[in-house]
């Protein structure tokens, strides 16, 4: 694998002392202070969690006699398995409080937000020794974390993902997040969660096309990062899909790759100040047409939008002559084998891809960045991607499909 920057060198020099860079030396006081900031959280893969006497990773660190747990569930989980995780706790003996949140991204709001701190507010956590649990998708994910990192400037939490999305990504790192000024994710923070708990058990309730949603993260993982995991996808998927990731031997596999990848590519930079980042593969064009997609009664959720940008980039790689005909083949063969869709009406205007392409280079503090791969499991970033790659681009697509469907 290549972590090769090309284009313009971008240095994150540490920033100068205000009189030392303004070179102001008639200053007589000046107080000086630096921290270094120790993070540490852990990922336990665990089989049907609330089925078994776990309740040693429920009780936390806690001493009171009368533990009390917030619970913050996605109202679709609660449905299916909210009565067995209210049993468990009861067995376990903590007093639990549920609050069902309505999960979309219209909702992923600062609303929803603070709904989530009135509701820790009300019942008075302890600020650290009573952890918020949140027990859902991405979306949930994502809202309950920064609702955590902004009570009390912090208070702990744990991650119950009971997605694929989730399993594999959004449960992983430690970015939080939530929709505003009409952007995917604009506001957020870096607050890792005490503990992700991974349960496949989940996905068997999971709705196929969700699961298929899902693979777009590990393809994503695979193609730019790791041949064995895309070579693992290419052979198994479909069983799979069909089995819904319950043949443990196989789901095992790929689900533990997936996050030994995210965790070799983020525990380096969790804080980004290296903003050439291999996981934002998938995540430059798609973040604004995601929103757009939306606002013009053609929504996509974030999975197919990250597969669209995946096979983008894929299609400007192969079109300058950096990915093979046949690597770029092996890809788009195995997108359509998954059942994954290449084509989207907002992916054939240059002028959302054209945004899209000026955002990322702001939200890249001045550079492109762009993940490009140079064969399946290796790729590079690139800072010279001009209208034409994206015109090109389109064209092939117009080509190969002209009705463009969801």
């Amino acid at each position: 694998m290549s972590n090769f920057c090309r284009g313009t060198a971008h240095l994150n020099n540490d920033l100068k002392g205000i009189a030392e860079a303004f070179n102001m030396t008639n200053i007589k006081n000046l107080w000086r202070f630096k921290s270094q900031l120790s993070v540490e959280y852990e990922v336990i893969k665990i089989t049907h969690l609330f089925s078994k006497d776990w309740h040693e990773i429920f009780t936390g660190r806690t001493h009171q006699d009368s533990a009390r747990r917030l619970i913050i569930i996605d109202k679709k989980i609660d449905t299916l398995y909210g009565d067995d995780i209210r049993t468990f706790f009861d067995n376990a003996g903590i007093k639990t409080y549920f609050l069902l949140i309505e999960c979309s991204e219209k909702n992923k709001n600062i609303q929803t937000v603070i709904h989530i701190l009135q509701q820790i507010n009300d019942i008075s956590l302890l600020r650290r020794s009573e952890p918020i649990f949140a027990i859902g998708g991405g979306i949930l994910l994502d809202i309950v974390g920064l609702a955590a990192s902004l009570y009390r400037r912090g208070v702990p939490y744990i991650r119950i993902p009971t997605t694929l999305v989730g399993l594999v990504d959004a449960g992983i790192s430690v970015k939080t997040g939530i929709n505003c000024f009409q952007q995917r994710n604009r506001i957020g923070t870096y607050y890792p969660p005490i503990v992700s708990l991974i349960d496949i058990s989940f996905l068997k309730t999971l709705p196929t096309n969700e699961i298929k949603k899902g693979f777009s993260e590990i393809l994503k993982l695979a193609i730019v990062t790791d041949k064995t995991l895309f070579d693992l996808v290419d052979e198994h998927g479909l069983a799979l899909l069909e089995n819904k990731f319950q043949d443990i031997n196989i789901a095992d596999k790929i689900i533990e790759r997936s996050i030994m990848q995210m965790a070799k590519q983020l525990n380096p930079n969790l804080w980004e100040q290296n903003l050439c980042r291999l996981v934002d593969f998938g995540h430059s064009f798609s973040p604004l047409i995601e929103m757009q997609s939306h606002k013009n009664g053609i929504p996509l959720s974030h999975g197919e939008a990250v597969i669209l940008d995946v096979y983008l980039s894929c299609l400007i790689s192969k079109n300058r002559g950096i990915l093979s005909d046949k690597e770029f083949i092996k890809i788009s063969t195995l997108i359509d084998k998954l059942g994954l869709n290449k084509y989207h009406p907002l992916f054939l205007y240059l002028k959302y891809l054209q945004k899209a392409l000026d955002e990322i280079i702001v939200h890249r503090n001045g550079l492109q960045n762009l993940p490009l791969p140079t064969r399946i499991g290796s790729a590079e970033f690139y800072n010279d991607i001009k209208a034409n790659d994206l015109e090109q681009a389109i064209k092939h697509t117009q080509l190969k499909k002209r009705v463009c469907i969801k």
